[in-house]
C-alpha cells in the first residue's frame, strides 16, 4: 500500500535549460510574483532580471497574464495523470488519495507553485484567472468524488466533504511557503508525514480516536477561554478606515493597493487618511496588530493552561480559525511580511514563529505523554497550520458553514490524524 503510495505518476522535471529563454523568463517571473505579488511586479521587473528590452518579451509571452496562467500551467503539468489515476476506481481509495497528494505536493514546492501561491487571490480577476479557478474547482470536485466513494465503502469515516477537502488541499498547498528546498527535512519526508496524517485522520479503523462519534473532538479545548474583547464602536472613524484597510489589502495584496483606494472605500479624500496613519505602511502594520491582540491572548492561555497538551492544541487551533477568518486576519494570512519595512517585518515574523513554537512544544508534550504519535513536530504543526491558514483562502460566510463547525471539522479529522491509537487517558 505505502509503496503505491509512492508512485510518480507522470514526473518529470521542469525545464530550466540555459539555451531556453521562454523557460528563462518564466522562471524569473515566478520568483518575481513570490517577491513581490503579482501587481506589484512589472514586466520591466522580468525583462530586467532575464536581461531583456521590455519590447522583446513579446517574442516569447503575450501579457503578465498570460505569464501567469503558463506557471499555473508549469505547476500543475504534472496533476493531469495524477488526476486521472485519482479516478481509477481499480485502485483503492487511500492509494489513489496518496499518489495524487504526493503529485500536489511536488507542484506546490516548485518555484511556479510557490509564486501562485505568493499571488493567492491577487492577478485572478484578470483573464486567465477563471482558467485558474477552473482548473482548482476540478481538483477540489475530483478529490470530493473520492472522499465520498470512500465513505460509501466504508473505507472512510463520513465527514463534511467539502471542508475537509478544503483543508487538505490546504495543508498540501501551503508547503510552497514554509519549506526549504536547501534545508535539512527532505520535501518526500514532509509529504509522507502528511501523507500520514490524512490516511489517519480519514481512515475508519474501529479502534480510531473517533470512534465515540466524534464526542471527544468536539468538546476538545472547549473548556479553555479568553478574556472577552473590548467592544468597538463600528462607526468610529479609526476602525472604519483599518476594516476597509484590512479589505483592500486582502482583495489587491499590499503592493496593488493605494491609500487612494482605501480613502475611496470609507468616502475620505486621501489627505484626510493622514489623521490616522502615516503611511501605508503604517496602516498596514495597524491592521496587523489589531489581529494580533486577541491570539496573543490565546496563545498565552495556550502555552500556560494547566490541562492536557492536546486540549490546548484543541483551544488554540479553534481561535486561529476564527482569527484567520476574521477582517483583519485574512489581511494577516494573505500579506507577506516581505512587504513591510525591516522592523515591522521583523515584529510580524516574530509573532508568528512564537506561534509556531507554542504549537510545537504542545504536540512535543503530547507525543511524551503518549497522547500523539511519534512524528516531527515540524512536518505536524505545519500540516495544522496550513489547513488552518488556507481557509480564508476559501471560506465565505454566506455559502460555506459556521466556522465553529470548520473548527470541528478540522480537530475531528487532523488531530485524529495525529493521536495515537488507545492513547493514554483517553
Amino acid at each position: 500500500m505505502e509503496q503505491t503510495g509512492r508512485q510518480e505518476v507522470g514526473a518529470r522535471p521542469i525545464d530550466q535549460g540555459p539555451g531556453d529563454k521562454h523557460d528563462e523568463i518564466l522562471l524569473a517571473a515566478a520568483q518575481c510574483f513570490s517577491r513581490k505579488g503579482f501587481d506589484a511586479c512589472s514586466l520591466d521587473d522580468i525583462a530586467r532580471i532575464v536581461g531583456l528590452h521590455k519590447a522583446s518579451l513579446y517574442h516569447y509571452v503575450n501579457s503578465k497574464q498570460d505569464i501567469l496562467y503558463q506557471c499555473l500551467e508549469r505547476s500543475f503539468g504534472d496533476i493531469g495523470p495524477a488526476e486521472e489515476y485519482l479516478r481509477d476506481e481499480s485502485v483503492p481509495v487511500m492509494d489513489r488519495i496518496r499518489v495524487f497528494f504526493r503529485a500536489l505536493g511536488k507542484a506546490q514546492s516548485s518555484p511556479y507553485g510557490r509564486s501562485l501561491i505568493a499571488v493567492g487571490a491577487q492577478g485572478l480577476g484578470h483573464d486567465p484567472g477563471s482558467r485558474i479557478r477552473t482548473f482548482r474547482r476540478r481538483l477540489d470536485y475530483s478529490f470530493r468524488a473520492v472522499l465520498e466513494e470512500g465513505i460509501d465503502l466504508g473505507e472512510i469515516r463520513p465527514c463534511r466533504v467539502p471542508v475537509v477537502s478544503a483543508m487538505i488541499f490546504g495543508a498540501f498547498n501551503w508547503i510552497g511557503t514554509w519549506h526549504n528546498p536547501d534545508g535539512k527535512l527532505p520535501l518526500d519526508r514532509v509529504i509522507d508525514d502528511f501523507l500520514s496524517i490524512v490516511a489517519d485522520g480519514l481512515g475508519s479503523d474501529p479502534a480510531h480516536w473517533l470512534s465515540d462519534g466524534g464526542k471527544a473532538s468536539t468538546a476538545a479545548g472547549r473548556g479553555l477561554s479568553v478574556p472577552e474583547e473590548a467592544s468597538i464602536d463600528p462607526a468610529d472613524k479609526r476602525y472604519m478606515i483599518l476594516r476597509s484597510a484590512a479589505d483592500v489589502f486582502a482583495e489587491r495584496g499590499y503592493e496593488g493597493t493605494s491609500l487612494k483606494d482605501i480613502a475611496a472605500r470609507v468616502n475620505l479624500h486621501k489627505a484626510s487618511l493622514y489623521h490616522y496613519m502615516s503611511g501605508k505602511s503604517d496602516l498596514l502594520v495597524q491592521c496587523l496588530e489589531t489581529s494580533f491582540a486577541n491570539l496573543r491572548e490565546v496563545a498565552e492561555v495556550a502555552e500556560c493552561a494547566d490541562v492536557a497538551p492536546l486540549d490546548r492544541l484543541a483551544f488554540f487551533f479553534r481561535h486561529l480559525v476564527a482569527a484567520q477568518c476574521s477582517d483583519f486576519g485574512r489581511c494577516v494570512n494573505l500579506i507577506r511580511p516581505e512587504v513591510l519595512p525591516e522592523v515591522d517585518a521583523q515584529r510580524v515574523i516574530s509573532f508568528k514563529q512564537k506561534l509556531d513554537r507554542i504549537v510545537r512544544d504542545l504536540l512535543r508534550q503530547a507525543m511524551e505523554r503518549g497522547e500523539m504519535r511519534q512524528m516531527h513536530t515540524t512536518t505536524a504543526a505545519a500540516f495544522l497550520f496550513g489547513a488552518s491558514n488556507w481557509v480564508p483562502h476559501w471560506h465565505r460566510p454566506d455559502r460555506d458553514p459556521p466556522l465553529d463547525v470548520i473548527s470541528d471539522s478540522f480537530l475531528r479529522l487532523f488531530l485524529a490524524g495525529l493521536v495515537a491509537r488507545n492513547p493514554q487517558g483517553r
